[in-house]
């Protein structure tokens, strides 16, 4: 039985032992689980911690993108805003400038608009002088021609009175023909048909016989003033030049100097500058004043303006002679004092100067050949003209030379008698009805190729002559027919 207890103890212990074991791991399993439980309790309050923090986080970052999204929308909002400023400020500062502009335009077009109506105000007051005065100096040659020449008709008349009557008439015509001349000659100059012809030229020579002309003018209307001419005596200058229009410019400032001057003294003279002769006229007339020194070389400019003008003219003779002389590769001026007088210069290139030894027996003007040394009795020649008066003119000078006189009123009728009678030579005007002056020039070379033709026109232009020669003319003269030149070119072309 004991041994029964002692098992049955053992039992015990074993039993007790096991179930405490059991309840150990048990217990241990509880608290193992209780453990996980409080661990994955703890786990999940830090999960639903870091849940929440980060919900915190990402509403933070939000926050923080949202702030950043309106910073950049706001930024570029400014940056816009800046850039269209800086935009609007450049298009104001472009629209003032363009203002501005528009205003400096404007108000230069405006101050051109006033200067150049001054000038045209101040150019139809000129130009109204001009034909006012061309108007008066067209008119008085023309009242002592047409009135002279009716008192030569007075049946008493002593032959002094004719004589006298005939020589207003014969001034008074070189008057309106010099006056012509002038017209034509700025008419040129405007549209640049002056041409201008080179050729050696005695300049020293030329200067002698102006002032043998400009002497005899002061000899024969008592002017009261004193005449030189300076200049070297020992040797002839020649150079080449248009001799022509050097004397047109000398011819025009002497007439100034002897119309300006009363009293005192005129000096005419050239000297050699470097490599220019310098041509001057000095005389003690009225002077000009400095600030019309540029301006009396202007087309229709005279000192004088008004209706108790004093000095005659066109006021287109220093506007002729400066640009006859730039043509000549020279130029024009003048110095003056008022009430003492002025001198005008004329330079002109001395090209290829050459000094001659003067002669003892200085060449004078050649006298004019007189109608009556010609005797052409058996002679025809043929007058193609068309106006009455000029063909009256040219068959009073004629018939006293004895020659046979035909006439053809125009270019047609002149081929005609070319054709069926013998014809020594022909006046060809230019200008006529049915056929002109060329054309029938033309026809009458093909008739007879050296049958002399010498055109006579009105017409002055510059290739005028030209195209006389083109259509096989073998001179040429222009009206007012100079007489004695005609009647020389004539004997020539006979010969």
């Amino acid at each position: 039985a004991t041994s029964e207890y002692k098992k049955a103890l053992e039992y015990y212990i074993a039993y007790t032992s096991l179930r405490d074991s059991t309840h150990s791991v048990k217990s241990k399993d509880k608290i193992a689980e209780l453990e996980t439980l409080y661990n994955l309790e703890t786990h999940e309050k830090q999960l639903s911690e870091s849940g929440a923090e980060l919900k915190h986080l990402k509403a933070q970052k939000f926050g923080i993108l949202i702030l950043l999204f309106i910073l950049t929308i706001a930024s570029l909002f400014i940056y816009f805003a800046y850039r269209q400023k800086k935009g609007a400020e450049k298009k104001l500062a472009l629209h003032k400038s363009d203002l501005e502009n528009i205003i400096i335009e404007k108000t230069l077009e405006l101050d051109n608009q006033i200067t150049e109506r001054k000038i045209a105000e101040e150019s139809d007051k000129l130009k109204s002088a001009f034909l006012a005065n061309m108007s008066h100096e067209l008119r008085t040659p023309m009242n002592a021609i047409i009135a002279f020449s009716h008192f030569l008709h007075e049946p008493d008349l002593s032959v002094n009175k004719r004589d006298e009557y005939l020589e207003h008439i014969t001034v008074a015509g070189e008057s309106l023909l010099r006056l012509i001349d002038d017209i034509i000659d700025i008419a040129k100059l405007e549209t640049n048909q002056i041409k201008i012809s080179i050729s050696p030229a005695n300049i020293s020579r030329l200067l002698r016989e102006l002032y043998k002309v400009f002497f005899e003018i002061k000899i024969k209307n008592s002017y009261p003033i004193e005449f030189y001419l300076t200049m070297d005596r020992r040797n002839d200058y020649i150079i080449n030049t248009d001799l022509l229009r050097l004397r047109q410019i000398l011819n025009n400032l002497l007439g100034n100097a002897f119309k300006y001057t009363a009293q005192g003294e005129i000096e005419l003279g050239v000297r050699t500058v470097e490599k220019v002769l310098e041509f001057y006229v000095r005389d003690t007339g009225i002077g000009i004043p400095k600030e019309k020194h540029t301006k009396i070389f202007e087309r229709f400019s005279q000192l004088e303006n008004n209706l108790e003008r004093k000095f005659g003219g066109t006021g287109l003779g220093l506007t002729i002679s400066k640009n006859l002389t730039e043509l000549l590769g020279g130029e024009l001026w003048v110095e003056s004092i008022p009430g003492k007088g002025s001198i005008f210069y004329a330079s002109i290139p001395a090209v290829e100067l050459r000094k001659v030894a003067v002669s003892k027996e200085l060449p004078g003007i050649p006298s004019k050949i007189r109608i009556h040394d010609y005797n052409w009795v058996n002679k025809t020649i043929l007058i193609a003209e068309d106006e009455e008066l000029n063909y009256k003119v040219l068959d009073s000078c004629l018939s006293k030379t004895n020659a046979r006189v035909l006439r053809a009123s125009n270019g047609e009728s002149a081929v005609e008698i070319c054709r069926k009678e013998k014809v020594d030579i022909v006046l060809m005007d230019i200008q006529m009805p049915i056929m002109d002056g060329y054309a029938a020039t033309l026809e009458i070379k093909k008739i007879n190729k050296d049958m002399p033709v010498i055109a006579q026109t009105s017409f002055a232009m510059a290739n005028e002559k030209d195209k006389c020669i083109d259509a096989g003319c073998d001179d040429y003269i222009t009206k007012p027919l100079d007489l004695e030149i005609l009647l020389s070119k004539i004997s020539k072309l006979m010969q």
